[in-house]
């Protein structure tokens, strides 16, 4: 380099560090004179010193100016891989992990270098499970919905009854309400969004009946069945003449369980309408439980609170009967059928089994709501049976015989009411 200055001062630009240099001058003494070249000096260029930050950054920004983690002496070099261009870190399709940027400055007598690491992370993923709120747990956690990674920080949105993180279902109605989370910002923004169901809290029926067939004084029944493992672990009643399609599956069954029993919700204004049904497990004391092992109550899904409806109870051999008048679930009081016979609704349709005690009347083997003579050809194919499910078997103990004859002869003609018919 060759370079003039009038105070005496030099500056030298473009030097190698730990390098060294000889340098002379000569002045000019005016009109054109100059002075003769001075002796050759000699310097050595300082050996560089610099320090490197480490950095994270999703593989959704945009390229990292590694410059902005260095301090120090500039001008050297960036290398570590073809995610790095000159001084940029581009983490577009990394996968996650740790990458080296190694910064080197070289001289004529020396070489030094660092390395800086930078976390490539995921890009944020906004996605949350689905779930079923229900209006009477109050606010839901959305957070807790949350699956995907780095998704914290973001926002949700949907409607007013989005308030903060909390979903808000106490003033909706049952249906399907959007959810949106969005976290990020910039080149890394990205939202999710999900229809969330809304549905009201299990409702709960208290009922409570006994059946003449099982029936033991002064208060109780028979678990016979259970005893010789011949209830099914499968609701029965998914068959003529009730062809109802539920799932309820018992795993095992309490040592108190008589049978499976199917309860039916019936709307106030028309009790011909059935709204819900649900097969059900009829407990020796009379309490009709739900399957799911709850002992007080019959749970319904997704029907409003504080309705009032009719209560049908069928048992596969005997004669089906109904509330006398509505009732309003949830009912902390059972609705007991056995305290009267007009707990029934009709003349006559339950018998009395001890003084004040009353239970629906055995023998409609065929389950058609009326106790006739094909309720006797049932029995009499039946005949003898022993070890078996059977639905000619009146006194629930496992075996067809003369003593269920008895009981199908005490209760012949008998007819349930209209609206329980098949």
């Amino acid at each position: 380099q060759q370079t003039t200055t009038s105070n005496n001062f030099f500056t030298l630009s473009n030097l190698l560090p730990c390098t060294g240099y000889e340098f002379r001058v000569f002045s000019n003494c005016g009109s054109g004179i100059n002075s003769a070249w001075s002796v050759i000096f000699g310097f050595s260029t300082a050996t560089p010193a610099f320090s490197l930050a480490n950095a994270t950054l999703a593989t959704c920004q945009i390229p990292l100016n590694l410059n902005t983690l260095l301090t120090g002496t500039g001008g050297g070099t960036w290398t570590g891989g073809s995610h790095i261009s000159g001084n940029l870190f581009n983490p577009t399709g990394l996968a996650s992990g740790q990458y080296p940027a190694i910064y080197t400055i070289s001289g004529t007598n020396c070489t030094v270098s660092d390395t800086s690491t930078v976390t490539v992370t995921p890009a944020p993923d906004a996605a949350f499970t689905d779930t079923t709120v229900l209006i009477c747990n109050g606010a839901l956690d959305l957070n807790t919905l949350l699956i995907g990674t780095g998704t914290g920080g973001g926002t949700w949105t949907g409607g007013g009854y989005i308030a903060g993180n909390f979903f808000v279902p106490d003033a909706l109605n049952p249906g399907l309400y959007a959810v949106t989370y969005t976290v990020g910002s910039g080149s890394c923004q990205t939202l999710f969004t999900r229809q969330l169901q809304v549905a009201y809290c299990p409702l709960g029926a208290k009922v409570t009946a006994l059946l003449q067939g099982a029936y033991m004084p002064p208060d109780s029944m028979r678990t016979r069945l259970r005893q010789l493992n011949l209830l099914p672990l499968q609701q029965p009643y998914n068959q003529p003449p009730w062809n109802y399609n539920g799932t309820e599956t018992a795993t095992q069954f309490a040592p108190n369980v008589v049978d499976w029993v199917l309860l039916e919700l019936r709307n106030a204004a028309d009790n011909t309408q059935i709204v819900a049904q649900k097969a059900a497990l009829l407990l020796k004391n009379g309490t009709i439980s739900d399957v799911n092992g709850n002992a007080e109550s019959v749970f319904f899904d997704n029907l409003p609170p504080n309705t009032t409806y009719y209560i049908a109870l069928r048992h596969r051999n005997h004669l089906p009967v109904m509330s006398a008048v509505p009732v309003t679930l949830p009912n902390s009081v059972p609705y007991n059928f056995s305290t009267a016979a007009q707990q029934a609704m009709g003349a006559n349709q339950q018998i009395a089994v001890a003084l004040g005690v009353f239970a629906l009347k055995v023998a409609d083997f065929n389950a058609n709501g009326i106790i006739s003579v094909a309720d006797f050809n049932l029995y009499f194919l039946q005949t003898s049976a022993t070890g078996q499910y059977s639905p000619a078997d009146a006194e629930l103990n496992g075996s067809v015989t003369i003593s269920d004859f008895n009981l199908y002869a005490g209760n012949r003609s008998a007819i349930g009411i209209a609206q329980l018919r098949y």
